[in-house]
Formats: C-alpha cells, sequence, structure tokens
C-alpha cells in the first residue's frame, strides 16, 4: 500500500517496477484490495481510496508501536502508565520514534537531565 501512497495514481507497469514483481501478481493483489474498497481504479491507474489511506496510516502507527514496545519493553513493564490515555498509548510508536534519553543522576536523584 505504501507504493500505491505516492499521491498521484499509478498504473500497474509502474507498481510492478516498483515492487519488482509481474504485472499480472499486481494486478491480482489490486483486485482484490478493490473488492475491500482499499483502493480507486481511474482508467488505467489506481490510488488509495480514503479507507485505504486511513488502513495504511494506523497499520504504520501500529508497527511503531510494538517495535517499541519490544525495544523498550523493560521500561513499560516497570513504569506506570495509567495517567498516558489509551488513545495515546496505542500511538505511543510515535513517541519513541522522537525520544530522548531522560536518566536520574545518581549523584543528584531528583535532577534529570
Amino acid at each position: 500500500m505504501d507504493s500505491l501512497d505516492q499521491g498521484a495514481s499509478q498504473t500497474t507497469r509502474v507498481l510492478s517496477t516498483k515492487l519488482g514483481l509481474h504485472q499480472s501478481s499486481v494486478s491480482h493483489a489490486l483486485k482484490a484490495l478493490m473488492e475491500e474498497d482499499l483502493v480507486i481504479k481511474n482508467g488505467k491507474s489506481y490510488r488509495l481510496s480514503n479507507v485505504g489511506i486511513i488502513q495504511k496510516n494506523t497499520l504504520e502507527w501500529m508497527g511503531k508501536t510494538l517495535r517499541c514496545l519490544k525495544d523498550h519493553r523493560d521500561f513499560f513493564l516497570s513504569h506506570d502508565l495509567s495517567g498516558i490515555p489509551p488513545g495515546f498509548q496505542v500511538t505511543i510508536g510515535v513517541v519513541c520514534e522522537r525520544r530522548e534519553i531522560i536518566e536520574n543522576d545518581p549523584v543528584m536523584p531528583n535532577h534529570i537531565h
């Protein structure tokens, strides 16, 4: 779906070149995506539908969140997250991408740097 999220519509030939797949394989995949209303065909070109764009973005955020949980498992297991609303918890992967490491200084435990 990333290949279709370039703004402009794309043909099966362009998509097959980008993906390194046979044009027939791309056509079959596009047909399945159209049946789910994730892709719209306009002439010989295809693009993501609004539903497809939302689903692609949701999957991207979910992947980031799952990677963050895996990479920082000990942190999440040892901290109280009850102050973080559930709507923000599911997007924690975005925070992990742009995080700064904050550690307590053992000499000055109340000073964070």
